[in-house]
């Protein structure tokens, strides 16, 4: 798998990121707003759209190794940045792994 995959799955988790923040804003409120959830779900659909591509290029268990590895990244780093949460020494070397997996994937991932 080359790069350009990679940063397509990084675009498409950073994407799915913003759907799954739409969709939990628009259930947080005690009227649901139709709007956001209308988006979040339209973000979902693009989402599918692009999985489709991906899995026409690239082999389904290594684009779900990246995919997941990268959406604990940036869930983690949504929880550092936006709800101020500390991170121990373990978790940081179990980020500096999913970091080395991403690397190790897209570089020798068929």
């Amino acid at each position: 798998m080359n790069y350009f995959w990679t940063l397509v799955l990084a675009g498409l988790t950073l994407l799915t990121a913003l759907g799954d923040g739409l969709i939990n804003a628009a259930g947080e409120q005690k009227k649901t707003d139709y709007r956001q959830l209308i988006g979040g779900l339209f973000i979902y659909v693009c989402t599918g759209l692009v999985w489709f591509v991906i899995y026409k290029h690239v082999k389904f268990s290594v684009s779900g190794a990246i995919y997941g590895a990268m959406t604990a990244l940036v869930f983690t780093l949504i929880g550092i940045f936006y709800f101020h949460e500390t991170i121990r020494f373990p978790e940081v070397i179990g980020i500096v792994m999913a970091i080395s997996s991403i690397f190790l994937l897209s570089r020798f991932g068929s």
